[in-house]
């Protein structure tokens, strides 16, 4: 995709990007409020175009961006996220939200509260973008783990609405030994998630009320107890997504991130509980994704979850046996209520 920039000085710039810097938090908040927003953008490209003179050497542009439609759905690449058509390259693990999303477009074309779901979704699948509704087959439909059968239909059911609504669009496909390897990663990944989804239920109803000062100490260390009773890593994205919400904002103030992703209520379901690991563990489907250098961005039309991934900024390291190590970022951007002090008290304990 070629961009043309044209500067103040009425000078022209044209290049194709080899590479987008991701926007941040504060971008995805900043787009979060139905108007169109303006970013600061820095682009890599081999092969720069001024008044038609092609540079010696490429290099990074940087430009004001002022896009004619609020983004949506994200792209999640490592470090933050994109607008679709600006993730390089264009490969897309699409979840259940998005499916769900073009699904609404196709039946209701002329409907108005998706945003600029359509337009994007549109520039991005003419033809250039891959897109893979595993996420959507993943999750299922009725709150627990879908069974081979279930999983194979719903896997072929994303494919074909994604199709349906993006007509020319290039979507994966699955054949027998491509289900098996599904089949045991899922297994895998059914295992933690049984793990996960019973430590939720137990400790959100806990979280239901701002916890009042004082008391945080005392919920983190039941939090820690039931990770250890569970088998849950204190550093995986269900425990930190519950400390976020005992450490949010003292008067609830700003976006209220791991409240927006868990939902905590008293009487937890074990539905919401599934439904809540699913998301997170789409996450960790795009962290293997790119350490395995296989260039599969997370899309999805989730805010919450979006800002967790750019507020946590994780990264997937291949330790010497292919096993990954996911490291993230404990910042104030997650748990406001602590101090630089209690950031670095609470990454050494989600280390052990």
């Amino acid at each position: 995709m070629k961009f043309t920039v044209a500067l103040d000085s009425g000078r022209r710039v044209e290049f194709t990007p080899q590479g987008v810097q991701p926007l941040s938090l504060a971008e995805l908040r900043e787009g979060g409020g139905g108007a169109n927003p303006s970013y600061q953008m820095s682009w890599g490209s081999n092969e720069i175009e001024i008044d038609g003179n092609v540079t010696a050497s490429g290099g990074v542009l940087k430009s004001t961006v002022c896009f004619q439609k609020t983004p949506r759905p994200y792209a999640l690449v490592t470090g933050g996220w994109l607008p679709l058509p600006l993730a390089i390259p264009a490969r897309f693990l699409v979840d259940r939200n998005v499916v769900a999303d073009l699904r609404k477009l196709r039946n209701y074309p002329a409907r108005t509260d998706l945003g600029g779901l359509p337009w994007w979704m549109n520039l991005a699948g003419h033809g250039r973008a891959l897109f893979n509704p595993l996420p959507y087959a993943w999750e299922g439909s009725d709150g627990r783990a879908p069974d081979d059968a279930e999983f194979m239909a719903a896997f072929e059911a994303g494919v074909a609405e994604i199709r349906a609504a993006l007509p020319g669009s290039v979507v994966v496909t699955y054949g027998p030994a491509e289900y098996r390897a599904a089949h045991n990663i899922r297994a895998a990944f059914e295992i933690n998630a049984a793990k996960e989804a019973t430590f939720l239920k137990t400790i959100c109803p806990l979280l239901v009320d701002r916890v009042q000062p004082g008391k945080e100490a005392r919920i983190e260390a039941i939090v820690f107890e039931h990770c250890s009773k569970h088998g849950v890593a204190r550093s995986s994205f269900a425990c930190v997504a519950a400390l976020s919400c005992l450490y949010e904002d003292r008067q609830g103030a700003g976006y209220l991130i791991g409240r927006e992703v868990l939902k905590p209520s008293y009487d937890y379901p074990a539905k919401a509980a599934y439904n809540a690991v699913c998301d997170l563990g789409h996450l960790t489907l795009a962290v293997i994704s790119a350490a395995h250098n296989q260039g599969f961005a997370l899309v999805t039309s989730d805010r919450g979850l979006a800002s967790l991934w750019c507020a946590l900024r994780p990264v997937g390291r291949l330790d010497n046996v292919g096993d990954i190590d996911i490291e993230i970022d404990v910042s104030a951007d997650l748990f406001p209520r602590l101090s630089e002090e209690g950031l670095v008290r609470l990454a050494s304990q989600l280390s052990e």
